[in-house]
């Protein structure tokens, strides 16, 4: 069997859009897989006060599990979890995440590495939350396995533009 990874592509195909559009199929929801890319690098996700030089670690670990109050925190993920299709048994994996940053990029001058603590942090907070979304979604998938197919580490920090310095 072959299955697709599917990704907004950057916001070129919305995953509202692309969930309607998977759903017209639903003998093939073991072979659309939801792939998404999963930072708190560039997006302003789980920012304290929508200010970039804090984040909010409890946010981290619940960002889209649902019925948390960061449910919706990452648009793309959450564009599908409005649909249904983690419910219905689509199949979901972050295809890229990181343990790198926005908030160590704006605090640590002039490196802009995070410390390693702060590289702990982030790099904990987020397997506990890819774990409860496995643990959220087990039994949705075919043969009870769960919607949630798991993670690809990406990098340890995030440079600008693709340029790690």
């Amino acid at each position: 069997n072959v299955a697709f990874g599917l990704n907004d592509g950057a916001h070129n195909y919305g995953a509202e859009m692309m969930a309607d559009d998977i759903l017209q199929y639903p003998e093939h929801k073991d072979r659309y897989w939801l792939d998404v890319h999963h930072y708190f690098n560039w997006p302003a996700m789980c920012n304290v006060f929508g200010e970039t030089s804090f984040i909010d670690i409890p946010c981290v670990c619940s960002a889209n599990i649902p019925n948390t109050s960061h449910q919706y925190e990452q648009a793309a993920w959450a564009g599908f979890m409005k649909k249904g299709l983690l419910d219905e048994g689509y199949r979901l994996y972050i295809g890229e995440w990181s343990a790198g940053l926005q908030v160590a990029r704006n605090c640590n001058n002039p490196t802009k590495l995070p410390n390693a603590k702060q590289a702990q942090v982030m790099w904990r907070a987020q397997k506990l939350s890819f774990l409860s979304q496995y643990l959220e979604y087990k039994g949705n998938a075919a043969n009870g396995e769960s919607s949630f197919l798991g993670e690809f580490y990406w990098a340890g920090r995030m440079g600008h533009d693709w340029n790690p310095d």
